[in-house]
């Protein structure tokens, strides 16, 4: 038989096959599919916070009314619903991650509630202020089984790598005090 009729061959056996497709792969009620979409939020979108808006965001939070109206501009997907209190994004069951940009001091408190209320979790550095808010974050994210990703963009660009690599070959002399 040639190459073409033992193709079709295959294919047409494969069809009775049974399919056998793994857990995950097809939502069902409260579990949605792997291909299924994140719904995400945004709390906090001054400075860094709106480079973290993308065009599906379902909801903007900031407490400053003019941050939120820029924010919106840049959800072209759909029309997200504003607040400013954090508190009303993770209420929302629809919300599946939120984005992090507010003043660094919010960063630990505001990522153990988005954990608590079922949200995963990206925040911007320093996500934490001291080793027990550090802490805190690690324990409420292992115990609600959310995932939480902290921004660190500065440590991988180019000027970083080119300034550590003139660091260590002893390219601007020998360091021996650092200021933040």
């Amino acid at each position: 038989s040639s190459r073409r009729e033992f193709v079709a061959g295959a294919a047409v056996s494969s069809l009775s096959l049974p399919l056998i497709v793994p857990e995950g792969v097809i939502g069902r009620h409260g579990k949605p599919g792997a291909n299924d979409k994140i719904v995400t939020a945004n709390i906090g979108v001054g400075g860094m916070g709106i480079n973290h808006v993308f065009p599906d965001a379902a909801a903007i939070c900031d407490v400053d009314l003019n941050r939120v109206a820029s924010a919106v501009k840049k959800v072209t997907a759909r029309k997200p619903d504003t607040y400013t209190d954090f508190r009303r994004v993770l209420d929302r069951k629809d919300i599946d991650a939120v984005f992090i940009g507010t003043p660094d001091h919010w960063h630990a408190l505001m990522t153990v509630l988005a954990c608590q209320s079922g949200k995963h979790v990206y925040t911007e550095k320093p996500t934490a202020r001291t080793i027990r808010e550090g802490r805190a974050i690690v324990n409420a994210a292992r115990h609600y089984k959310r995932t939480v990703q902290v921004g660190m963009q500065g440590r991988s660009n180019k000027a970083a790598w080119y300034a550590c690599q003139m660091v260590r070959n002893n390219g601007i002399g020998k360091v021996n005090h650092v200021e933040f």
